[in-house]
């Protein structure tokens, strides 16, 4: 899908996740943006990694001194902190949206040590990944060529992955309400046990990624798209409810945990927001 908003022109190619990599891959999309000016987005955490695939030019992460750029892109950890991603002009490239399975099964890494970290492909064995997907001739061509490196790195896995698998389906499927001490009992195994595992193979412990997931959903609730049928109007104290929250104070706690600001406050920066540096033309939209 493509158009334009103002002098930003767009567009994105998403394309369906095979079956074989649904546990480990949530997204692809490719996606090309121009635009005569300055394009900047906050990232809020996300419940698994992110991949980003850069064809030209490279991303600033970051802000002010701390910013970053990665020739051949980069891969975000699971958590952290929001975070600002800028270009000038021209961007290109394509993202994956990985499981918090993700970073253990195709990097062999241990979870934990990407969590809240960017990191260059190259650290990780994958920078001539971009390489090969530039010189691809289309989309198509490129998907290929990312299915291809998927299914190598998944063959050459030799890590056992099932009872991690097990306590995310178990989080993700309950939209992070599942009792920890439920999920520590139905596993056999100790607290401390479950715990240290899943540092190690999702990158953060049971409770850290149950809240993180109900976090997320608070996100999507915000940004929409609402159901088809008109629903009364939402509030911090029914979104609560609904998500698992013991109470408004409770929601408001982990909102900062994982923004940084008041709840009221996450409502605006939760739609993406491309903002153009051309004098006083400045719009806010949501392409997606």
């Amino acid at each position: 899908m493509e158009g334009q908003i103002g002098q930003l022109r767009w567009q994105y190619v998403p394309r369906p996740v095979p079956a074989r990599f649904r546990p480990y891959v949530r997204a692809m999309v490719g996606y090309a943006e121009d635009a005569p000016g300055r394009v900047s987005r906050t990232e809020l955490p996300y419940p698994g990694v992110v991949v980003i695939l850069e064809l030209d030019p490279a991303l600033e992460v970051g802000a002010g001194r701390g910013a970053q750029r990665f020739a051949r892109g980069f891969i975000a950890g699971i958590g952290g902190e929001p975070s600002r991603t800028t270009y000038r002009g021209r961007q290109r490239g394509l993202q994956l949206d990985l499981s918090a399975l993700g970073a253990r099964a195709l990097f062999g890494v241990d979870a934990d040590e990407l969590a809240g970290r960017v990191v260059p492909l190259e650290d990780l064995g994958a920078g001539e990944l971009a390489e090969r997907l530039a010189d691809a001739d289309d989309w198509a061509a490129r998907f290929r060529v990312l299915d291809a490196f998927l299914e190598a790195r998944l063959a050459e896995s030799r890590v056992d992955l099932r009872l991690a698998r097990w306590v995310l389906e178990a989080i993700e499927g309950s939209g992070g309400q599942r009792a920890i001490a439920e999920l520590v009992d139905e596993s056999g195994y100790s607290h401390g046990y479950l715990g240290r595992l899943c540092r190690r193979d999702l990158g953060l412990t049971p409770k850290r990624l149950s809240q993180l997931v109900r976090f997320h959903h608070l996100v999507q609730r915000l940004r929409g798209p609402g159901p088809a049928e008109p629903a009364p109007p939402l509030t911090f104290a029914r979104l609560a409810a609904e998500l698992g929250y013991a109470d408004q104070s409770h929601l408001v706690r982990e909102v900062r945990l994982f923004s940084g600001v008041a709840p009221t406050a996450l409502a605006a920066l939760t739609t993406p927001r491309i903002e153009l540096e051309m004098g006083a033309d400045r719009p806010a939209y949501d392409p997606r």
